[in-house]
């Protein structure tokens, strides 16, 4: 049994893969290493028993890898911009367009599955505030050996700042907002995400 858990960057995958990672019979990784070839990756995952990886490079090769379960972590791409912005990355069409593009394999996931599966979704805020939640994560991975109470729940990797999505110009707003206005809408509604921001 493997897994794959990915997402959007800034979606918690640290936090996630440091919580499942408390399990005594799973090995449980962040970003093993710098690779993003598929082959390389899937050579991790052959022959592999109770191992998981947990990071936003799986995003662009989910569907390569055979043989593990795959989950989804979502977050609203407007949270994951400023959360991108406050570790210095520069706002605009770079930014935008790497975040359009994430929005867009995730919801091919989503649509199309991989291996004639669903792929599940998970909400990035529950993930990180609800211990239940984290633990039906857990189980649905595969990881039984975890109760809620082993959960410390502590932010991982977290951004530094203050700054918010309404302190950003509303030019730089839009440039972000716009390409994944339809992604916000389609998932947004289930998860709760506040749809007037823009």
């Amino acid at each position: 049994m493997s897994f794959i858990i990915s997402g959007m960057g800034r979606s918690g995958t640290a936090f996630v893969a440091r919580e499942l990672n408390r399990s005594k019979t799973w090995d449980v990784r962040h970003e093993p290493d710098a690779s993003m070839d598929a082959g390389t990756i899937s050579k991790r995952f052959f022959g592999a028993d109770h191992y998981g990886e947990v990071n936003s490079h799986l995003l662009f090769c989910m569907d390569v890898i055979r043989g593990v379960d795959r989950v989804l972590i979502l977050r609203d791409p407007l949270d994951v911009a400023v959360s991108m912005i406050r570790r210095g990355h520069p706002p605009g069409d770079l930014m935008a367009n790497n975040i359009a593009i994430s929005a867009a394999m995730i919801d091919r996931y989503r649509r199309t599955g991989c291996e004639c599966r669903a792929v599940p979704l998970y909400d990035f805020k529950r993930l990180t505030k609800n211990r239940a939640y984290l633990l039906r994560l857990a189980n649905e991975v595969g990881i039984s050996d975890l109760a809620e109470q082993d959960f410390v729940m502590e932010p991982a990797n977290q951004s530094a700042g203050e700054l918010d999505w309404d302190d950003l110009s509303r030019d730089i707003r839009g440039t972000i907002e716009r390409p994944v206005r339809w992604f916000r809408q389609i998932y947004g509604r289930t998860l709760g995400w506040d749809l007037d921001r823009r």
